[in-house]
Formats: structure tokens, C-alpha cells, sequence
């Protein structure tokens, strides 16, 4: 029953997030900033997306810096869905080995992150909610997929191609 509530709940999310996609394309899209766990967002992705992997045998890896806050202040919304996106195309595109979503607060921070094989783990914005000075989180997604072909590469970043 806790697994057909948060597939509920994520299904709401999405008709929400496919809606929030029109007011972009139509250059009316704003931040909606709140406050959230940003744990609990990486625990949900991660089982969201760890039977997808477990079908395709691929190795789903979350791993997260120990200086990424817990909770944080940024659109939640679309945090998840950039982050939906680019699992969800990790996931498709890749046939044999892994996928790897790392965040932190710097570029590789390899010898302060922690590994977590087929578990979630935490993701972040850029103000965390405590009083202390905003940090800039990074998030990088590494998979052993065919990559993208270097004809594609100019068109990269322009919406919707």
C-alpha cells in the first residue's frame, strides 16, 4: 500500500511537472522556492528508479559528499524533475554496468563522499536552511551508456530538441 501511495504521489508530481514544462516553454516559468529534506527527495528518486535499473541488471549508485546538507531552500519541484530527467535517460540509454548520480559541494570530492551501492542518498540547492553562509551543491551523473554522439553536442541545451 506504501509503494501505490508514493506512486500516486509521484504520478501527481509529474502531471504537476509536465505542467510547470508549458510555462517554460512559454518563458513564464518562476521559482518556487521552499524549504525540503533533501534525503528524503534522493530516497524517493532512488526507488523510483531502482527497479527500472534492476530490470535492465544495471547498478544504481547514489554516493554524497558529507558536507550536503540535509535540508535545504530551492524549487524542489524542479530539482526533481531535472533529476528525473537525467536518471530516467541514464536508465534508457545505458545496456550493461551502472549508473552513478554523485552530489556535493564541490567537483569530485572523491575522498569525502559517501558510496552507496542500490541506496538513495542526498542531494541539495544552493541555501541550506540553516544560518550559515549558502552552499553550492553540484550534482553529476556518470553511467557506462553509449554517450552522446558529437553531432549532437551543439544542440545540447536548446529546449525541447
Amino acid at each position: 500500500m506504501d509503494t501505490i501511495n508514493r506512486s500516486g504521489e509521484d504520478l501527481l508530481v509529474l502531471i504537476n511537472d509536465v505542467l510547470e514544462m508549458s510555462k517554460i516553454e512559454a518563458g513564464i516559468a518562476v521559482l518556487n522556492d521552499v524549504n525540503f529534506d533533501l534525503y528524503n527527495l534522493l530516497d524517493r528518486l532512488q526507488q523510483m528508479f531502482f527497479l527500472k535499473a534492476r530490470v535492465k541488471r544495471l547498478q544504481l549508485i547514489f554516493e554524497r559528499s558529507k558536507t550536503v546538507p540535509q535540508y535545504i531552500h530551492s524549487d524542489e519541484s524542479k530539482l526533481r524533475q531535472i533529476l528525473i530527467n537525467l536518471l530516467g535517460n541514464a536508465i534508457k540509454f545505458t545496456e550493461t554496468g551502472w549508473i552513478n548520480l554523485r552530489v556535493g559541494t564541490e567537483q569530485r570530492e572523491s575522498e569525502d563522499i559517501e558510496k552507496q551501492s542500490d541506496t538513495a542518498a542526498a542531494l541539495q540547492s544552493s541555501h541550506p536552511i540553516s544560518d550559515s553562509s549558502p552552499v553550492t551543491l553540484f550534482f553529476e551523473i556518470e553511467d557506462t551508456g553509449c554517450g552522446i554522439a558529437p553531432t549532437d553536442l551543439d544542440c545540447l541545451f536548446e529546449p525541447f530538441v
